[in-house]
């Protein structure tokens, strides 16, 4: 879908997960084994979603998706909970997240 073609994102490790980076494809797992691509994603996550939204909560970060396609293409400001510090820091780096996006970390 695009949301994150032109980002910064890079292969990346850390102590609690792994970003891979191949043929426009992102992968994120992380070291419990638990993970996903961004291939289709954002159309099997976001069918039933069709109406607009001024707020959204989503609990999870990610890699960013989710959250990115609903600020860019419901406009709608997007709050995201995520209790993972190393996780948000390495999004927030990356430099791609739409100003309608604010992370609290926590543990929901």
């Amino acid at each position: 879908m695009g949301y994150l073609s032109g980002s910064n994102i890079t292969n990346t490790t850390t102590s609690t997960f792994t970003i891979n980076v191949s043929n426009s494809d992102h992968f994120l797992t992380f070291s419990n084994g638990d993970g996903y691509n961004d291939k289709n994603y954002i159309s099997q996550m976001t069918t039933d979603y069709t109406g607009s939204y001024s707020n959204v909560l989503i609990a999870g970060l990610g890699l960013g998706i989710l959250p990115q396609w609903f600020a860019t293409e419901k406009n709608s400001n997007v709050t995201v909970i995520e209790n993972n510090s190393e996780l948000i820091s390495t999004i927030e780096n990356f430099g791609f997240l739409h100003e309608n996006i604010n992370i609290i970390e926590a543990d929901i």
